[in-house]
Formats: structure tokens, C-alpha cells, sequence
């Protein structure tokens, strides 16, 4: 059996921990954190975009003028079936809901709206193409250095 002095186990302790931060960001990278964030960026400019473009837009008007038309009262914040529908309980919600869908599809709304949407991001993947790109040598480069260090090299 060894035994070890109450220095060894300071020492021990401080070494895992720098090993466990030295670690963190390589591992956070292979996780996948830095392009989810690249991700999230991409999506959310190209869904801003959508909504104040002139083409989304419209599609918008066509959707909400496609439900007023049909007697569907909308919010004001949003353009969607207004919330008191919930009060009238669930044939009513139905109903709505039902009515919402077909001026969708009627309309081509939604479907315009997503083409925007892939579109725009499709734009931002071309235009952040190097750093996706970056990021991904960066990845394989830390999964070789990781391997390399597990099989003891």
C-alpha cells in the first residue's frame, strides 16, 4: 500500500484542475459549441431579415388579410389568431387553428416565408464559409491532438 503526504494531495488536486481548464475549451469546440453559436447567429439574423423585408412582408399581409377576410381577429403584436380565442374553448381554438393553416396554404405564405428564410441563410453560410471552414480544422486538429494524448504519444 502507498501512502501519500497531505502535500501530494494539494498538488493532485491543483494538476487535475488545470488539466480539467486546459481541456474545457478543446472539448466545448468538439461539442460543437462554437459553430452551434455560429448556427444560432445565422438563423436568427436571416429570421430578422425575413421579417422586416419587403417580400416577407407581404406575405405576412397576405396570411393576416387571407384570416381577417374570414372573420379571424388577430393580434396586433404578431398578426396571429388572437389569444381570447382560447376563452371559447376548444372547437373555437380549432376552428381558428384550422382557418389559420388553409390562408397559409392558400396564400403561400409560409412557404415564401421559408424561402426567404433559406435563402438569407444560405447568403450567411457562403459568406461565413471560411470561418466555418476554419472551425472545422480547428476541430480535427484537437480530435488528433486528444487521440494522440489518449494512446499516450
Amino acid at each position: 500500500m502507498t501512502t501519500y503526504d497531505p502535500d501530494y494531495a494539494i498538488d493532485y488536486r491543483a494538476c487535475t484542475d488545470i488539466a480539467r481548464q486546459s481541456l474545457s475549451e478543446p472539448l466545448a469546440l468538439l461539442d460543437g459549441k462554437a459553430i452551434d453559436g455560429l448556427d444560432v447567429r445565422i438563423r436568427s439574423t436571416a429570421s430578422e431579415l425575413v421579417l422586416t423585408s419587403d417580400d416577407g412582408q407581404a406575405a405576412r399581409r397576405d396570411w393576416e388579410a387571407c384570416m381577417t377576410d374570414l372573420g379571424v381577429v388577430l393580434e396586433e403584436r404578431d398578426g396571429r389568431p388572437a389569444s381570447s380565442y382560447q376563452d371559447d374553448g376548444p372547437a373555437e381554438v380549432i376552428r381558428v387553428t384550422v382557418i389559420e393553416a388553409e390562408c397559409a396554404r392558400t396564400t403561400g405564405a409560409v412557404q415564401r416565408l421559408y424561402d426567404l428564410q433559406a435563402r438569407y441563410e444560405s447568403a450567411f453560410i457562403e459568406a461565413e464559409h471560411s470561418e466555418l471552414d476554419d472551425l472545422l480544422d480547428e476541430r480535427t486538429a484537437i480530435r488528433a491532438d486528444l487521440e494522440s494524448a489518449i494512446a499516450g504519444k
